[in-house]
């Protein structure tokens, strides 16, 4: 988030949100493992609830990335005079 508020200040594109999506679809990945392994199915109540609570927790960050990156974008660039976006 520190970068989204740098690229406000310097007119510039935000930071991509790629690094995070990859990490994110590693999560998923790991989770739908961990799930066909049936390892949930041997979790006490709170702590299978907890488990799937940071993915959507996780979901939950991706939209708020997702917006704040539209929020950064629009507030961002001035486009320059042929047209394009000044960096």
């Amino acid at each position: 988030m520190e970068l989204c508020g740098a690229a406000l200040v310097a007119h510039s594109l935000p930071p991509p949100l790629e690094p995070f999506e990859e990490a994110l679809a590693a999560y998923a990945r790991e989770v739908a493992e961990v799930r066909l392994e049936g390892v949930t199915r041997e979790l006490p109540g709170d702590a299978a609830e907890r488990f799937f609570a940071i993915g959507f927790s996780l979901e939950q960050v991706h939209k708020n990335l997702v917006d704040l990156q539209r929020v950064v974008a629009e507030w961002g660039p001035e486009p320059d005079e042929h047209g394009g976006l000044d960096q």
